[in-house]
């Protein structure tokens, strides 16, 4: 029968197990496939539900209750302060602080959804933490893991009947060595293809050549997700406000709201966040993405799972079950020095989602090495700085002609801003019903300012997609957007 298993990191993975599997066989195989690093794992039935706990590793899972196509969860070791508070995230969209030496040493798993790991990204000028900031995230780091070494010594004596003892068990010191991220590299992931459209993709990077590449940019994908295909369709590029240079893209803390709008707008349009884009120089490059590239990845697509994993307990249909957060791709432009454009599209490793949700990744130096708050072991080696490389799977990327315009001005650009008579310009520009010639991303986007996002947009978006006249009650949207000069 098939098993379904949800990790820490909120990935689901799949066995095929026989009925008299036993809990342990089952627990045994999830460590060997390195689903897990954690040898005490508990396996919950209902991951609201404490009492839901598979204990009795000699039972089988058909004794248990376990069928075939069941989720189990794999719980979560919420890491605790000195103090037995327990340690939260930032709200999604809000800024990562910098480490001080009151931090506590990197954000673990947290209960909250929409919760964002830190030391992800800075919104310093560089975009990077200093060596200082690493320094003191570590020594935070270090006394967290040293307090939860404490308490499960404590624990493993007190399941041996010892906890009037001083020492240590052979289950202590097997679940202290694998504490430690043993890294290696992924060979598949689950997006086999990309696709942008080819519009979009013209006007993100042709922008560029009208400013002489005087500004390293960003962009969020949006898109859909064909699962039996492996396929993530981008279309649409949204340009959240930043403030880069000729070298490097600069992410802006008001970034995080406007990301949020194209989120919603995306939503109404039956799309959804599949990935992000940026721009760098290829002759300043020795990695395909330096560290700050894999950790900002790492924290748009922990935000995207926690979307999914919100909107799942929402809305219990089969559609809801589909983890389409796993698709989340990074398309990388690389300015060629002869001015020619290359596009590449990853996808993180496994491996790196977790590691970041666990709070221990952290750019610092502008390279391809990315900085860890705790040793991890790489070819045998305990160390600190780990190569980029090891964190990316390539994904072949083809273009397409999707189904919406790019005419108008791009949002958050200095040379081309948006103003009013450009709407007049699209609508005459345009062919075909009225709601043809407004499917375009950024258009919606603008008019959701004049308009009710939450209340106007819903009733557009929806004739767009289904490409149909308006309503006589929606014919008021069409005289006042006909109307803006």
């Amino acid at each position: 029968m098939l098993v379904r298993v949800r990790k820490e990191d909120g990935t689901v993975v799949r066995f095929t197990v026989e009925p008299q599997t036993t809990v342990g066989e089952l627990k045994r195989e999830i460590l060997r496939l390195g689903h897990s690093n954690r040898v005490d794992l508990e396996l919950l039935k209902d991951p609201s539900l404490t009492d839901s706990r598979l204990q009795d590793e000699t039972a089988s899972l058909e004794a248990c209750g376990v069928t075939h196509g069941d989720l189990l969860v794999i719980e979560r070791d919420l890491q605790k302060p000195p103090n037995g508070e327990s340690v939260s995230a930032p709200p999604s969209g809000a800024r990562s602080p910098a480490p001080n030496a009151t931090a506590q040493g990197g954000c673990q798993n947290s209960t909250e959804p929409t919760a964002t790991p830190q030391y992800l990204v800075s919104y310093a000028p560089s975009g990077l933490f200093t060596e200082s900031e690493y320094e003191r995230a570590c020594e935070a780091y270090s006394r967290l893991m040293d307090e939860r070494r404490k308490r499960k010594q404590h624990e493993f004596m007190e399941r041996r009947g010892l906890g009037g003892l001083k020492g240590m068990t052979v289950d202590y010191l097997e679940w202290l060595d694998a504490q430690h991220f043993r890294l290696r590299s992924q060979d598949e992931s689950p997006c086999s293809q990309c696709s942008i459209d080819r519009q979009a993709a013209d006007a993100f990077q042709s922008y560029l050549l009208r400013i002489h590449d005087s500004q390293m940019r960003y962009g969020i994908l949006y898109g859909d997700v064909v699962a039996s295909e492996g396929l993530v369709k981008v279309e649409a590029i949204f340009e959240p406000p930043q403030a880069g240079d000729a070298d490097r893209y600069l992410p802006l803390p008001e970034s995080e709201v406007a990301i949020r709008e194209a989120d919603t707008l995306a939503h109404y349009l039956g799309m959804r966040r599949v990935g992000w884009i940026f721009t760098h120089r290829a002759e300043d490059r020795s990695h395909a993405l330096h560290a700050r590239d894999v950790a900002y990845a790492a924290k748009l697509q922990l935000e995207t799972t926690a979307y999914h994993l919100a909107e799942q307990e929402r809305d219990q249909t089969p559609e809801a079950s589909f983890d389409w957060s796993r698709y989340f791709v990074t398309i990388a432009v690389s300015i060629q020095p002869d001015g020619r454009r290359h596009f590449e599209a990853y996808q993180l490793s496994d491996q790196c989602l977790l590691m970041a949700q666990a709070g221990i990744l952290m750019p610092v130096s502008d390279s391809g090495e990315l900085h860890t708050l705790d040793e991890v072991v790489v070819e045998g080696n305990r160390v600190r700085r780990v190569d980029t490389d090891f964190f990316l799977v390539l994904v072949p990327i083809r273009d397409h002609q999707g189904w919406l315009r790019t005419a108008f001005p791009i949002e958050n650009r200095e040379v081309e801003p948006q103003s009013i008579t450009d709407v007049q310009r699209v609508l005459e520009s345009g062919y075909g019903k009225f709601t043809e010639r407004i499917a375009d991303f950024h258009l919606l986007l603008f008019l959701s300012r004049i308009l009710g996002m939450e209340s106007d947009m819903p009733l557009l978006a929806n004739a767009i997609v289904e490409r149909r006249d308006l309503e006589p009650a929606e014919l008021g949207y069409q005289l006042l957007i006909e109307s803006l000069r």
